[in-house]
């Protein structure tokens, strides 16, 4: 099975793939289920709260898979966005609510936990080895929601992602490989022993957000090109902080192992 995430700035979206070829998306963290299942319940809140710093980072880097962290020492998605919601102004320095931001900015955070301790962070490009690194984290965090072996009694190595078309290489590949070490933290340490078996795992950048988008959108709507016919596509992603822009066309494939090809033309 395969894991795609989209990385929100407002909410992340974790889908996966079953054995019945079944597409079902992930709760992150507890959410509201007064008035039953909604859509809204999956739109995981991109928020991370940090209320014992040095007890979660000191349990973090303890071991290689499956470190003895405290949910109630950093706490992320719906969970975190509640206590943010309804805390005071005091302790606004111990949520960080723009991560997605800051990833694809050159700004510097200031994070400042319930015990009052004070990190200020380099721009994300910046973080150097060993740094506090928030976005490895909430990828932590999704790895362990995800392969909590309960639901599906399995655990994913395969995880697709999507970027926001105006980040740059070098900030989606870092944003990458935070996803990658975050998501390993999840797994259990003999599987991480297992050299054949990590053989498999894969954190892979996918098709940009709004590309994305396209490919499923055609699909659903049943466009269905054939021989020469084109369908031309241009789909605008208004986002939480940014409108992203693809455009592109739709054809039927000429290699036999595709039904189509989607070729790119331009995104802003």
């Amino acid at each position: 099975g395969i894991v795609a995430i989209e990385f929100g700035i407002k909410s992340t979206v974790v889908v996966y793939e079953n054995d019945n070829m079944q597409i079902l998306p992930l709760q992150v963290g507890s959410g509201d289920y007064g008035k039953g299942i909604r859509a809204e319940n999956y739109e995981n809140p991109t928020v991370i709260q940090f209320i014992d710093m040095e007890n979660f980072v000191d349990a973090y880097k303890a071991r290689a898979g499956r470190p003895k962290t405290k949910w109630n020492d950093v706490t992320v998605s719906h969970t975190a966005f509640d206590n943010l919601t309804h805390s005071d102004s005091k302790h606004y320095y111990s949520f960080l609510n723009n991560l997605k931001h800051w990833c694809g900015s050159d700004e510097r955070i200031k994070i400042k936990d319930r015990k009052e301790i004070t990190k200020d962070l380099p721009p994300f490009l910046e973080l150097m080895e060993g740094d506090i690194n928030p976005l490895e984290y909430y990828a932590y965090y999704l790895g362990l929601y995800i392969n909590n072996m309960l639901q599906e009694k399995r655990i994913f190595l395969k995880y697709i992602m999507s970027f926001p078309v105006t980040y740059d290489k070098a900030i989606r590949e870092r944003m990458r490989r935070a996803f990658d070490r975050g998501i390993k933290k999840s797994l259990p340490t003999a599987l991480l022993s297992n050299e054949e078996a990590m053989k498999n795992f894969i954190v892979q950048d996918g098709a940009s957000e709004p590309a994305a988008y396209a490919i499923t959108a055609l699909q659903e709507y049943n466009f269905d090109p054939e021989g020469d016919e084109e369908n031309y596509y241009a789909v605008f992603d208004f986002g939480g902080g940014t409108t992203d822009f693809d455009f592109g066309v739709l054809r039927e494939s000429k290699l036999d192992r595709y039904d189509y090809s989607l070729i790119h033309f331009g995104e802003n």
